[in-house]
């Protein structure tokens, strides 16, 4: 058996049988569902690159990638745009979550239309932006009054959202 379809097989025992299998399929289907399922076989590659971890400790979302995004309304009314999956979080090199990022767009990109130099670019942009951000020490979140281009024209959109209307087209009675 190769190593990492043992690895999966041990990371998941104990799961439902029927999950599983659907869980297996899918993963076996499509690279980027293969990246998302698989966060234990990311962890352990970055244990095994000593250098990549040798950066200030944080707390990090620990499965960052391009689908762990979204759009949200907080007690306050208001829209936000942020990361919406916490179930890896931990106290971790920043680095972390920068190259689970920045790997999710490369494996994503075939699946999207991207060439693979145009989403090498995409994530030369991100880490520049990323960085500048860092510098200029802004926005911690966006909303509205921070937002701009597309995720301003979604936060739009999903303010005029209603949750009833939400519930409806997605549950079955």
């Amino acid at each position: 058996m190769h190593a990492a379809t043992e690895s999966i097989l041990i990371y998941n025992h104990g799961r439902d049988p029927e999950r599983l299998t659907m869980k297996l399929a899918a993963i076996a289907a499509d690279p980027f569902a293969f990246f998302r399922g698989t966060n234990h076989l990311y962890a352990a590659s970055l244990e095994r690159e000593a250098g990549l971890l040798d950066a200030p400790s944080t707390y990090v979302c620990g499965d960052l990638h391009v689908e762990n995004f979204g759009t949200f309304k907080g007690d306050n009314g208001l829209v936000y745009f942020d990361l919406n999956d916490f179930d890896d979080a931990m106290l971790a090199p920043l680095t972390v979550d920068v190259i689970r990022m920045l790997s999710s767009v490369l494996v994503a990109g075939e699946s999207i239309g991207l060439s693979e130099a145009d989403a090498r670019t995409a994530c030369a942009q991100m880490l520049s932006v990323y960085t500048a951000m860092l510098r200029a020490g802004k926005p911690r979140w966006l909303e509205r009054a921070t937002a701009s281009g597309l995720v301003a024209t979604l936060l739009r959109q999903v303010k005029r959202r209603k949750r009833g209307a939400l519930l409806n087209a997605r549950t079955e009675m």
